[in-house]
């Protein structure tokens, strides 16, 4: 069975080539959420992240678990993406769409060490990056299998966590979004533009167990339970 990671990669202390699956005997990780993403879309076809606040990651056995926001000298992170060719698949007032290409990227930045880890990368060959309107209501869940491309972790900074040296277990990933769009926005179709400050996306190391929105509350509890535990 896969492990899980997410927008974390580093270079091992043990290695000085780029982490590969093959290479990795170190401690993995296992799942990255970031929240208050801003979104973007321009009604011709483009969606574009950026910005971003707070989130957690853990390892790929939950034995280390961290809020960004308990991290030594924590100062931002930062999630960077933009999806394009559309595909209008909304039906009976139910708004979807495809998106068949994008690129994206996330930093967390450290007040003195600069930046502490560095994930970039883009949809799968083949797959798509799908957004469904949940329940006819004013959010979208958005979800795609995607590529760590580049990767860059500071191990000095790291090892002085909670979740100590990291590495990258795989290059394929299962990204999840979900926005939350202006309450007034009677969003039918991807016809229009809209604008959201509330997105939070997670990545899990394993593109095949990218959980339902149920499943996904369901880990973060567990994280919570884990973290209070220790």
């Amino acid at each position: 069975m896969k492990k899980y990671i997410v927008f974390a990669a580093l270079i091992s202390v043990f290695f000085a080539v780029p982490v590969r699956a093959q290479y990795v005997e170190s401690m993995g990780l296992g799942t990255l959420q970031t929240v208050a993403i801003n979104a973007n879309y321009d009604g011709s076809g483009t969606i574009v992240w950026s910005g971003g606040q707070n989130g957690w990651l853990a390892t790929d056995d939950y034995s280390g678990f961290v809020y960004f926001s308990q991290l030594p000298y924590f100062h931002s992170v930062t999630a960077t993406a933009t999806f394009t060719g559309m595909t209008d698949t909304s039906s009976g007032g139910q708004a979807s769409a495809s998106f068949s290409s994008g690129n994206w990227s996330i930093t967390i930045n450290a007040t003195g060490s600069g930046d502490v880890l560095t994930l970039a990368g883009h949809i799968l060959e083949n797959h798509t990056y799908n957004e469904k309107e949940i329940d006819s209501t004013n959010k979208l869940d958005g979800r795609a299998v995607v590529v760590v491309d580049t990767a860059a972790f500071d191990d000095a900074y790291w090892e002085n966590t909670d979740v100590g040296v990291l590495s990258l277990n795989d290059n394929i990933a299962g990204m999840i979004a979900n926005i939350s769009l202006p309450t007034a926005l009677d969003f039918n179709s991807y016809a229009q533009a809209y604008a959201s400050n509330n997105v939070t996306v997670t990545i899990y190391a394993d593109e095949s167990i990218v959980p339902e929105p149920a499943t996904m509350a369901l880990l973060a509890l567990g994280g919570l339970l884990l973290r209070k535990r220790s």
